[in-house]
């Protein structure tokens, strides 16, 4: 303030010719406080010289007490917010516990419906308990905001009158700043305007709402609602403020807050427009969309081409996963504006979602023609081009999007769904990893995890992920298959049964699960419903690739069990062919048809097929072709080729049992016994029961000389075969070895009366009679042995005849 504003004129008698120069801020003086040079002479305050300062110092102090009681009211405005938001909030939950529909009511189960008809129907005695706590607790605080007012004198005050000149000159300087922010968007230099106009008349409303306004556009919603609040205290009707301060707590996601300044806004305007469409805009929030929408089709009546209402009508019907009527909403809002961005990105997505992903894919590059970078497009075309596997093309599109924006969780959850789809499972796991980073509770993330998992032969974590996909959402069929299928390869096939179960409860037409319970069954035995679950799949779609796969497959491996089951083995051949037909590059087929002719000992042509497919198709790096020619290899006496390629198959499936298994059966055959130990018991940890290598190793054990261990393992493998001949010789032979005749000739009886032409344990049983000098005994058992050496070739001839 200059110096000439600064002259005031002294009020004692005769000083009225002279200014004030002085000030007292002593806070106990009596005297007046803004004096004279002739009144200090005449000892004005010379009781408290220290107080004495001259006037500009008053003006500090003012400046400096309207910012004070700036930072005060709005510490209590912060305060004020802090309970509006737990006042919110328990309006929320007593909405959430007490309004519910009969369709919400029926979808509970009986314990929770006994719970909530209880509560309901003391509902009455509750609605009296919070009105009387909540009147008893508003009466103290407007006692209290009473008190404050008569201690304050507020009711008192009138020493601030503005002239007319400066209303008016306030006035031009809120046009002139309306005109900035209106038409140029110029928010700062508009706010310095506004600011202008209030020193001149603090009680302004109208540049309190502009100011306001401005701050909201500047992202400033905080600042913007303590002004529109300071316009209301002047003009608690003033429609324009009551938006902003609703728009502004939108912003802020305080929605529940919000919705009660957008119905004060409707009170005073009903049929205004831009009231309608906030309004609609906060119950959206609230995730309200019918309500939402009831708001738009009112404001809709007012302005049927209302661009935006028109979006948001789209959106909301998207949200309640009506996608047509959101299409033709959106059709509707491009006939006015065929350009406009939002639309057609929520048009698209709504044809992604329907499944019409050629079409979302042609909107997405129409979008992409106005905006190169519009990430919902590039996601919405890289979603589309994932669903018909065009899993390249969906990973350069979400590469697109992650270049700018390198945590966009919905692309990076695109591009490991597109890696796993390429069997890049270590890949995508890097990528799933990102996802669940940002959202550690990402559904899908969790489940494909475990998927990947699941293919990379890590069985037991991927059950652990399953489960946490399983605790979001516990009817997902595919969580329970995949569990189901991981127990099954552990060996686990009554609980896979259990979960097979429970997806097929959820999906009574879903081909794997179906698949998994028909192998279960299968493994344990139960050849017949094993078959009648196969069939089921059958029944659902005759000509469905995987299904007559999944015949098939379990008809070979009935053969593989049982010689007797020759004829259910030519109906999966068959099968086999039928679907090869079909679809002669199938991946599990040639796979089956690999794997047919390795257990029907056509060891070359078995790994023929294998190295063809693996040739042909350079992608197909599943361990199952690897696995196939490994064993065979391993029958045809190749074993050192058998374990290259049991390496190879591991590199993919490090701890796959079968592969495994045939390494450590070729290191056997060729004489590398202890290592052979080694890597069963690297197998046993992941199937401790394996019943091979238990035999395997108790074998090795015994080539080792080993005939203590030996017998110890074979006595624990008894434990859980108890009818397994060839571990029962083990234990005989190692007996005999250690010259324990009469005990050897006891287990060998045993493996005998199991099996009455086991030729090894006949060999061992001679060998203790002969050393027992019993030759009479020893002699007819040799007789025994050679007769069924000669009825076991001949009835090899006849299998290979007939096949």
């Amino acid at each position: 303030m200059n110096e000439q504003n600064q002259q005031i004129f002294c009020q004692y008698p005769d000083h009225s010719q002279f200014n004030i120069k002085l000030v007292c801020f002593d806070p106990n003086c009596k005297s007046d406080r803004l004096y004279c040079m002739l009144c200090s002479r005449m000892g004005s305050h010379i009781a408290h010289p220290q107080y004495q300062f001259e006037l500009p110092h008053l003006f500090e102090q003012l400046i400096q007490t309207e910012q004070q009681c700036d930072e005060l009211t709005n510490n209590l405005v912060n305060q004020m917010e802090q309970i509006y938001e737990y006042f919110y909030k328990l309006l929320g939950g007593i909405k959430a516990k007490y309004q519910i529909s009969e369709q919400q009511f029926m979808n509970l189960n009986y314990k929770q419906m006994h719970q909530c008809f209880s509560e309901n129907i003391l509902f009455n005695s509750f609605q009296s308990m919070i009105q009387n706590t909540f009147q008893s607790s508003k009466n103290q605080f407007l006692e209290t905001i009473q008190k404050l007012f008569l201690e304050l004198n507020l009711n008192q005050l009138n020493y601030y009158q503005v002239s007319n000149d400066d209303i008016k000159k306030s006035e031009e300087l809120c046009q002139e700043g309306y005109k900035l922010y209106c038409y140029n968007n110029q928010f700062e230099e508009a706010i310095t305007f506004f600011n202008k106009a209030l020193t001149f008349n603090k009680n302004n409303e109208i540049a309190m709402q502009n100011k306001a306004e401005c701050l909201r556009m500047m992202g400033q919603y905080n600042e913007a609602i303590i002004w529109t609040d300071n316009s209301l205290q002047i003009n608690p009707q003033q429609h324009q403020s009551l938006l902003t301060k609703t728009k502004s707590l939108n912003s802020l996601l305080k929605y529940n807050e919000a919705i009660i300044w957008a119905d004060k806004a409707l009170q005073i305007e009903p049929q205004d427009l831009d009231s309608l469409k906030t309004k609609a805009e906060t119950l959206k929030g609230l995730l309200k969309y019918d309500e939402a929408i009831i708001m738009i089709d009112k404001a809709l009546q007012i302005d049927p081409k209302h661009l935006e209402v028109l979006q948001m009508k789209a959106e909301c019907l998207k949200l309640l996963q009506k996608f047509k009527e959101a299409i033709i909403c959106a059709d509707e809002a491009l006939k006015f504006s065929p350009n406009c961005l939002i639309t057609l990105q929520n048009k698209a997505e709504c044809l992604r979602i329907l499944g019409q992903y050629n079409e979302a894919i042609v909107l997405a590059d129409e979008i992409l023609t106005i905006d190169p970078k519009h990430n919902g497009a590039l996601y919405t075309k890289a979603a589309s081009l994932c669903m018909i596997d065009q899993f390249y093309e969906a990973i350069a599109f979400a590469d697109k999007i992650l270049q700018t924006d390198p945590k966009h969780c919905k692309s990076i959850y695109i591009k490991a769904q597109s890696l796993r789809m390429l069997q890049q499972y270590t890949e995508a796991l890097i990528y799933i990893d990102k996802v669940l980073t940002i959202d550690p509770k990402h559904h899908n993330a969790l489940y494909i995890k475990g998927e990947c998992l699941r293919m990379l032969g890590y069985y037991k974590e991927s059950i652990n992920w399953v489960d946490k996909a399983l605790k979001i959402d516990p009817k997902f069929c595919n969580s329970f298959y995949t569990k189901a299928e991981c127990l099954m390869m552990l060996g686990l096939y009554n609980d896979a049964i259990y979960f097979a179960d429970e997806s097929l409860k959820i999906n009574p037409k879903h081909h794997q699960s179906l698949y998994i319970k028909s192998k279960c069954l299968f493994k344990l035995g139960k050849y017949d419903a094993s078959i009648q679950y196969s069939n089921k799949v059958l029944l659902i779609d005759p000509n469905y690739v995987h299904s007559l796969y999944i015949k098939g497959i379990i008809q070979i491996y009935s053969l593989a069990e049982s010689l007797k089951m020759l004829g259910v083995y030519n109906e999966a051949i068959f099968c086999v062919n039928q679907a090869l037909q079909i679809d002669p590059n199938n991946f599990k087929l040639l796979c089956t048809k690999a794997e047919s002719l390795r257990m029907l000992g056509q060891y070359n042509e078995a790994i023929h097929v294998s190295d063809e497919s693996l040739k042909n198709n350079p992608k197909y790096t599943n361990s199952l072709f690897i696995k196939v020619k490994a064993e065979s290899l391993k029958m045809l006496g190749k074993y050192t080729e058998a374990i290259i390629w049991s390496d190879n198959a591991l590199q993919i499936q490090p701890y796959n049992i079968n592969c495994l298994q045939t390494k450590a059966e070729s290191l056997k055959m060729l004489c590398k016994y202890t290592e052979s130990i080694i890597l069963i018991d690297q197998a046993l940890q992941i199937d401790r029961n394996n019943l091979f290598l238990l035999y395997t190793k108790a074998d090795c054990l015994r080539l080792l000389s080993k005939y203590n261990e030996a017998i110890i393992f074979a006595d624990y493998a008894l434990k859980i075969y108890p009818n397994f001949c060839n571990l029962i010789y083990i234990k005989a032979e190692c007996l005999k070895l250690q010259f324990k005749f009469q005990e050897a000739i006891f287990w060998a009886n045993k493996a005998l009366q199991i099996d009455p032409n086991h030729v090894k344990s006949l060999n061992t049983k001679w060998d203790c009679l002969r050393l027992l000098d019993q030759y009479n005994r020893a002699f007819d058992n040799k007789i025994n042995m050679q007769e069924q050496i000669i009825q076991n070739q001949q009835k090899q001839d006849e299998a290979i005849r007939k096949k």
